[in-house]
């Protein structure tokens, strides 16, 4: 007979466990949040975080539900959903998505779903008043969630009390659990996640492999910098009598050894900036004034060579790598005189790989959790092929150009419907629209009307190269055709 029940476990709080106590202090559970804000300060980092939210906010703005246009309860959801949107107080998929876009930073982001009563049209429903973010920050760092005995599932976050202070210093926190936390029952709770797995549902940081490359990164332009300040103040070198200095050697509390100490400390508190001047004797070593000084300051500058690493070269190793680790490596491709089209190509294609799963994985928290809690609290029960789907839109639209192309090569399969009509009329820029109960033939006669045959589809001069060229329109050196 076979189980009735799940027997194995996702085990998430054995493997948080195992994989804390493999990471360093900086990126441990307490500190690691802490660590992605100060990477931030990065330029590198701060500019491929930057990129890809950016991207990830772009697409979820020109998003849209994808429905079934045959069935008039697919399109009623449709509407309920784009009300829903349409009414979030202050927020939109603009803002949700620049939102969740920070699980690349953070590992997840989630947000409290908060409902209110619909109105107009939707009166008696419960709609979606707002996606309240919880910053990953504000959660409790040494138990940020409590998970349910069987270890397979979330049962609570547990919200830090010093969260609810506002600027006065008061406070609206009330305890809702021990340990003095806010107790937030995670089926209120919509999230995105990167990198997630049952077993690790709050994901993986992309900070994490950033982590070394970018704490080198850190260090060796420390180096340079102190390198560079040794080589523009110089290094101060002090000449002494060495009767002086043997005297300082012999009797360490005598007026020799005070006197080498005191010039010790000069010369560093030059060599710092916290001392202009110095002063020292100007005995010569002849009787009569004349000869060497038996005292001498001289700043010399960082010579010698022979060196088997160039810092700068060390710094740009580094900065290729936190470029790498966020698939952002074509906003750097070329820029040391290196690089190809097609390894430009290549790694922009890797970036748009990367920019799609981060809009997928946003796009499942609209259609697997927030939407199917908005249809179970107001008791709506659909078909699944009547529940709308949301899903992102491109980050980068193709050019008008390559658009015109695309319609004019497939216009003679394309029913002359409002449905395939309005699309076009909207990317082409205008704001007409064909009315949604218009005719085939009224369409059609609402077109231009041109004195020669038309010869869109054909490809005669469509291309833009004439039939003039070596064998034809329809020649294998057209470009067009090629394409």
């Amino acid at each position: 007979r076979k189980a009735a029940t799940q027997l194995s476990t996702a085990a998430i709080e054995f493997v948080k466990r195992q994989v804390n106590l493999l990471k360093p202090y900086e990126l441990s559970a307490s500190q690691r949040l802490k660590t992605y804000q100060l990477m931030l300060q990065d330029d590198a980092v701060s500019t491929c975080f930057g990129a890809r939210t950016m991207a990830v906010a772009k697409a979820q703005a020109r998003g849209s539900f994808s429905y079934d246009i045959n069935s008039p309860e697919s399109l009623r959801l449709k509407e309920f959903f784009e009300y829903n949107l349409s009414e979030l107080k202050s927020q939109s998929p603009l803002s949700i998505g620049m939102m969740a876009s920070c699980m690349i930073r953070d590992a997840w982001s989630p947000f409290e779903m908060v409902f209110e009563g619909a109105e107009d049209d939707w009166e008696g429903y419960w709609k979606l008043k707002k996606l309240a973010y919880i910053h990953p920050l504000t959660l409790d760092q040494a138990k940020p969630y409590q998970i349910k005995s069987g270890g397979d599932s979330i049962d609570y976050l547990r919200q830090r009390p010093d969260s609810f202070i506002g600027s006065d210093g008061t406070s609206s926190f009330s305890y809702t659990g021990w340990g003095g936390v806010k107790e937030i029952p995670f089926n209120r709770v919509a999230y995105s996640s990167y990198s997630a797995t049952s077993s690790q549902p709050i994901g993986n940081s992309l900070f994490d492999a950033a982590y070394i490359p970018w704490k080198e990164k850190q260090l060796l332009n420390d180096f340079t910098l102190i390198g560079v300040q040794k080589d523009l103040a110089g290094m101060p070198v002090l000449g002494a009598p060495s009767s002086l200095l043997s005297a300082a050697a012999d009797n360490p509390e005598g007026p020799e050894a005070r006197m080498v100490d005191q010039m010790k400390n000069n010369l560093a508190n030059l060599h710092a900036g916290d001392q202009s001047y110095s002063i020292i004797p100007t005995d010569t070593h002849a009787e009569n004034g004349n000869g060497a000084r038996q005292f001498s300051l001289e700043f010399l500058g960082v010579t010698g060579g022979g060196k088997a690493f160039d810092v700068v070269e060390l710094v740009e190793q580094r900065k290729r790598s936190i470029f790498n680790c966020f698939s952002c490596q074509n906003m750097i491709s070329g820029e040391n005189g290196g690089g190809s089209y097609n390894l430009l190509e290549g790694q922009t294609s890797l970036q748009a790989h990367a920019v799609e799963l981060d809009n997928m994985v946003v796009d499942e928290m609209w259609n697997k959790q927030i939407f199917p809690k908005l249809l179970r609290l107001n008791n709506i029960k659909a078909k699944r092929t009547d529940i709308p789907v949301w899903k992102a839109g491109s980050v980068q639209e193709i050019s008008t150009d390559e658009y015109g192309k695309y319609v004019n090569r497939v216009a003679r399969l394309l029913p002359a419907v409002p449905e395939v009509i309005n699309p076009i009329l909207k990317r082409m820029g205008s704001d007409y629209r064909v009315p949604a109960n218009m005719s085939p033939d009224d369409i059609r006669e609402m077109l231009f009307v041109f004195e020669d045959a038309s010869k869109v589809g054909s490809g005669e001069g469509s291309s833009g190269t004439g039939d003039s060229q070596s064998g034809g329109s329809q020649s294998d050196t057209n470009a067009e055709n090629a394409s």
